[in-house]
């Protein structure tokens, strides 16, 4: 088990179908005070990652995978979350990679 920092974000469950606020795990970048964020945060660099150009210009994006267990269903799935020039944008299911926890 590691740290994780947390993104508040309205989905849909892909596995019951019901909508709701869920709660995704994101263990990129700095993790080590475990925020709990929302879309338009900023989200926390490591101390000693580089900033490239493309960051610098604005025009980074950059997609994260995130985890989600949904509080309804108790079943997991996983979350693509965009960085737009290091800011949380936008949060939707990957409908592509199943969940760990069985149907």
């Amino acid at each position: 088990m590691g740290t994780f920092n947390t993104l508040a974000a309205l989905l849909t469950c892909p596995r019951c179908g019901k909508q709701g606020e869920m709660e995704i795990e994101l263990r990129h970048g700095n993790t080590a005070n475990q925020l709990h964020l929302k879309l338009g945060d900023d989200y926390p660099r490591m101390l000693r990652e580089p900033v490239s150009s493309a960051d610098q210009l604005g025009a980074a994006l950059l997609l994260v995978e995130g985890y989600c267990e949904c509080h309804l269903c108790q079943k997991d799935f996983f979350v693509t979350v965009a960085l737009e020039n290091n800011r949380l944008t936008s949060a939707q299911v990957d409908l592509t990679k199943l969940g760990h926890v069985p149907d």
